[in-house]
């Protein structure tokens, strides 16, 4: 997971459906509705499915988990952002997390960028503790997220 919650807690076009609740956990009607606008910004085969169905995301693909249910996209392009950034009111605000669980999702990605940076990236950076939860930042544009080799360390860190 790239950061996913923290990347993903980013409304569509006026004239779409009303603003989901500020906090609690996204419901099935809330990630259908941020996926429909984010197929509406240009992400298309944007969909969440459960966690535990037979998922699989393609070569250029990242996992997008928010609470039982999971999305692939390819969250290097920049119309990703763009998309992110206009329907991010579609989902609600996720709970802050205890100080033990913070820390231990911080641990988890600063072990998961030092995978990565020993499979050929050094200058893939490390996570950082902003707003109450962990964010990953984006990569310098010397790497190439959608490579091969990169998707590989991606996945063996994963």
């Amino acid at each position: 997971m790239l950061g996913a919650v923290a990347l993903l807690a980013a409304g569509c076009a006026a004239g779409s459906a009303a603003a989901v609740p500020a906090s609690g956990p996204a419901t099935a009607q809330q990630l259908d509705s941020f996926a429909s606008c984010m197929r509406g910004h240009g992400i298309p085969d944007f969909y969440f499915s459960t966690a535990g169905s037979n998922f699989s995301p393609g070569p250029t693909q990242t996992y997008i988990k928010i609470g039982g249910y999971v999305a692939s996209a390819d969250t290097s392009l920049p119309k990703f952002t763009a998309a992110q950034h206009a329907c991010q009111s579609r989902l609600p605000v996720p709970a802050p997390l205890t100080s033990a669980e913070l820390e231990q999702e911080l641990s988890q990605q600063v072990r998961r960028a030092a995978c990565i940076r020993a499979h050929g990236f050094p200058g893939y950076p490390d996570p950082a503790i902003q707003n109450g939860h962990v964010s990953q930042p984006a990569p310098p544009s010397s790497i190439d997220q959608r490579s091969p080799r990169f998707q590989a360390a991606v996945k063996a860190c994963h």
